[in-house]
């Protein structure tokens, strides 16, 4: 029966926003629309530069809020950690000084540890496949559960492709990562499947980057396409492999007492602009890939498009981590993770 409850409330919630956008609905409810004069402020953060899919989702927020809230809520967008680094905006989010956060499911995982099946490197087939996981109403159904027990509300996921390997020597198979020291986000999961691949992998925050690479402190990073053009870290690097080994899945969050606290026409205002906002970054998201590909390629980084064969050499070795993941989240989590990979 509880499954079953999950289950339908997730269906809702997918209709709503076409990617799981979780609602509590005035006309589902029964609740009268409250004629509310108050006026709710709210801190969108994250760590993402401005010209980014997760920071243009924002923007794109507020937009909507600007146009259709009546001056009932004022949303203020800091991007480009300028609040902090996503682990600081997280908590802040918990403890209420950031209202509402768009940042990657690997820093979440520190706060929700079953986010964690978002790091197993190398499970997608295709961006394609990827979003068709993450959008399962059943698997978000559950994700908000463990998201409320933390006192946030999971009001969808976006995305802004995959993660990829840029370097100064052509990397090729995992033997070229012997002895490489690779920056990574500061994710055990990550750091363990880069190991397993044979680099020495290195957490650094993400405003120090290209600091790190410029110094030579790190080799190497990896990043979706459009924060290594828009971060500048082309010019600190000659190589982008094309490993595409983690999903940049990013989870659309709120504070649940803020959350809790608004009328329910100002929670179906805001389920709405995530809704419009989720829409219209999917598409940034889609034709910024091409674009920053085109972008590096003029500022003179050389691709290295990696075979089937070359890239499951990586994915056979990172896969080795896969069961670390399977010991630290819920059973039922990974289990319908686990099943919707390997759905026809």
């Amino acid at each position: 029966m509880k499954k079953m409850i999950g289950l339908l409330f997730a269906l809702v919630l997918v209709a709503l926003v076409f990617a799981a956008c979780a609602t509590d609905d005035p006309a589902d409810s029964g609740e009268a629309v409250v004629d509310d004069a108050t006026v709710y402020e709210m801190i969108l953060a994250t760590g993402s530069a401005e010209e980014t899919t997760v920071s243009q989702y924002c923007i794109k927020f507020k937009e909507y809020i600007d146009e259709h809230a009546d001056g009932r809520v004022v949303v203020s967008v800091y991007p480009n950690a300028q609040l902090g680094s996503e682990r600081e905006i997280i908590e802040g989010l918990q403890t209420g000084s950031v209202t509402m956060h768009v940042g990657t499911a690997a820093a979440q995982a520190n706060f929700i540890p079953d986010l964690a099946i978002f790091d197993m490197a190398f499970a997608y087939k295709s961006a394609e496949h990827a979003r068709e996981v993450i959008a399962d109403p059943e698997l978000l159904a559950i994700l908000n559960e463990k998201y409320e027990a933390a006192g946030i509300k999971l009001m969808g996921i976006t995305d802004g492709h995959f993660r990829e390997l840029s370097s100064n020597i052509m990397i090729e198979t995992p033997e070229d990562l012997n002895g490489l020291t690779l920056r990574t986000m500061d994710n055990k999961y990550h750091i363990a499947a880069w190991q397993a691949m044979g680099a020495n992998p290195t957490p650094i925050p993400g405003s120090e980057i290209y600091v790190a690479l410029q110094q030579g402190i790190v080799d190497a990073q990896e990043n979706p396409l459009q924060s290594i053009y828009f971060d500048k870290y082309y010019e600190q690097q000659k190589y982008v492999t094309m490993t595409s080994h983690i999903h940049l899945t990013c989870p659309i969050i709120i504070n649940l007492e803020f959350w809790n606290s608004l009328p329910a026409d100002i929670q179906q205002l805001l389920n709405e602009a995530a809704a419009v906002a989720f829409d219209w970054s999917r598409e940034f998201a889609d034709a910024g890939l091409v674009e920053s590909r085109e972008l590096l390629e003029e500022a003179g980084i050389i691709f290295v498009d990696l075979t089937e064969e070359q890239r499951q050499a990586f994915a056979d070795l990172a896969k080795t981590t896969w069961p670390l993941i399977e010991e630290n989240v819920d059973p039922e989590v990974y289990e319908i993770y686990v099943n919707l990979l390997n759905a026809e």
